[in-house]
């Protein structure tokens, strides 16, 4: 009898003191706490001159939520520069024609890398976790239009003869207005 009645005893110690070591208070935060939803994220800002790009993650703990948000908001941000790009990228072609589709190459070229890199790199603004039985992140990552510009800018100087060509377009004189209020 007093056998099982030992390992009965033990076994219940243990799970009661297991379930006390695992609270939600002694876990860390990862950021600001949440009960709904962030009101960034119901109206994100639009700010002149930035991308915004918001988004949520839930997973079983609050580290892998805002991983997985953070990885979707900059999947997002990237889409935005890219599609303002391709936009742009349209304007060269018809203002250049197939005389110019080495510099259009290489503008789409240099956008994408810098799209690319500038949505893996920024930093996120804003984070909130909201806990709940599965713990749901919620992010805010803005980048300057300008910067965008900046860096592809820095990529199309490279080759001198595109580079001299590329700065006598419409699209140069677009992406340098959109450079001179940040300036």
């Amino acid at each position: 009898m007093s056998n099982p009645f030992r390992i009965l005893a033990c076994t219940a110690l243990l799970t009661a003191v297991a379930g006390c070591s695992t609270s939600v208070s002694s876990r860390p935060r990862v950021g600001p706490s949440s009960i709904g939803i962030p009101p960034w994220y119901l109206r994100p800002p639009t700010p002149a001159g930035q991308y915004v790009a918001v988004a949520t993650a839930e997973a079983r703990d609050a580290e892998a939520a805002r991983q997985t948000a953070t990885v979707a908001g900059r999947r997002q941000l990237r889409q935005q520069l890219e599609a303002n790009y391709e936009e742009l990228a349209g304007k060269l072609r018809t203002e250049l024609g197939a005389a110019g589709s080495d510099i259009v190459e290489l503008f789409l070229t240099s956008s994408r890398a810098v799209s690319a890199e500038l949505a893996a790199s920024v930093p996120v603004k804003e984070v909130a976790i909201a806990s709940t039985m599965n713990p749901r992140a919620y992010v805010l990552i803005e980048v300057r239009v300008a910067d965008a510009h900046r860096a592809l800018l820095g990529k199309l100087a490279t080759p001198a003869g595109i580079a001299d060509r590329f700065q006598k377009t419409r699209t140069f004189k677009i992406i340098s207005e959109q450079l001179a209020p940040a300036s």
